[in-house]
Order: C-alpha cells, then sequence, then structure tokens
C-alpha cells in the first residue's frame, strides 16, 4: 500500500459526518494500525469495507445482527493525521459541507 503525507489545503471546505445511529465506534493511534489483505474496502480518506476484522469483532461481540436481522450495517472508516476513526452503522452518514471562515 503505497503512503503519503496529509497536506491540509486550507482553501478546501470542512466536510462533517452525521451518523444518526451506529452499532459501534472505535478510534485509534494510526501507529498501532495493522493493514493486510485480508481486509477488503473501497475509497481512500473515506473507506468503506465490505470485509475487515473490525466488522468481524462486532458481529461476533454484540448482538446487533440478532435485534436486526433484516439490516445490513455496515464499516465506515476515516484515516485522519493521527488517528483512525471507525465506524459501525446501519445507515449511511449524513454528509454537510460548511465553508471556512
Amino acid at each position: 500500500m503505497d503512503s503519503y503525507p496529509i497536506e491540509v489545503d486550507d482553501g478546501l471546505p470542512i466536510i462533517q459526518l452525521d451518523f444518526e445511529s451506529y452499532v459501534s465506534y472505535s478510534i485509534i493511534n494510526e501507529s498501532f494500525t495493522v493493514m493486510d489483505e485480508y481486509e477488503i474496502f473501497d475509497g481512500g480518506v473515506f473507506r468503506i469495507y465490505t470485509k475487515s476484522r473490525y466488522l468481524d469483532f462486532v458481529k461476533l461481540g454484540t448482538i446487533a445482527e440478532h435485534i436486526n436481522p433484516n439490516e445490513h450495517f455496515v464499516h465506515y472508516q476515516i484515516p485522519c493525521l493521527n488517528h483512525i476513526i471507525d465506524v459501525i452503522s446501519y445507515e449511511e452518514p449524513k454528509i454537510k459541507e460548511i465553508k471556512r471562515g
């Protein structure tokens, strides 16, 4: 996997993601994250996983699938400068653009 620096562009808008409901979320220091070929996702700075260890963990460690057997939850990930944010939700996030200053 290629790596590159995260550069701040003050000309770009701020993007706000709102998850109205979620099954689980986690924030981890990016220095301790392991990437391997087991995980499958689409995207770059906003990823949607179809297969991940975090998704497996939540499926095994919660009753979410039993409570909502007709719902399919999805693993979303936002890699940031120092942290990785993972969210598992039944619903897509609401995305809003916020103009700078």
